[in-house]
């Protein structure tokens, strides 16, 4: 007969990822189901932003049931705007990019992140975006998302979602 270990609940890790992103960043280049995310749309004094879950879910697993996911999306986001992760851990903050941090303390979702083909998000670059049902590739500009439609015509968008 073996025995099994009972873990004591502990807060789950997405809460404890914050992504610091620079604070000229357009909310409209994060997928819409982060940007609920920004913990304040101003900048610090360093002129930084950052994009944190504040879950406060315990569990005796790594994420509680769903938020696997969630971490995912955030590191894939960090990714592709060449952000850093923070993780607070006890009071402490240590920082580092988000592919060290999937290939050293997540390596079951190392390959989720890393295989993020889209490269890092800027004004001038190619990404591809749904506009309500469809796919389209555009630019993301101030005004927001620029598409060519299907009957030629130049449109943007101000809804739409990264993909």
């Amino acid at each position: 007969m073996t025995s099994t270990k009972i873990r004591e609940p502990h807060p789950c890790l997405c809460g404890q990822i914050r992504i610091d992103i620079p604070g000229d960043t357009d909310p409209k280049t994060l997928p819409a189901s982060q940007r609920g995310y920004l913990d304040d749309p101003t900048a610090d004094e360093a002129g930084w932003t950052y994009l944190q879950t504040e879950c406060t879910a315990e569990t005796r697993r790594l994420f509680a049931p769903g938020h696997d996911a969630r971490t995912k999306g955030l590191l894939q986001t960090a990714a592709r705007l060449g952000a850093s992760v923070t993780v607070l851990d006890g009071g402490m903050a240590h920082s580092t990019d988000p592919i060290t941090f999937a290939t050293q303390q997540l390596p079951g979702m190392a390959h989720l992140v890393t295989s993020n083909p889209k490269g890092r998000v800027t004004k001038s670059s190619k990404v591809t975006a749904k506009v309500g049902r469809w796919t389209y590739e555009g630019t993301i500009t101030e005004a927001g998302f620029a598409y060519t439609a299907k009957d030629g015509s130049t449109k943007i968008a101000s809804a739409y979602t990264l993909v």
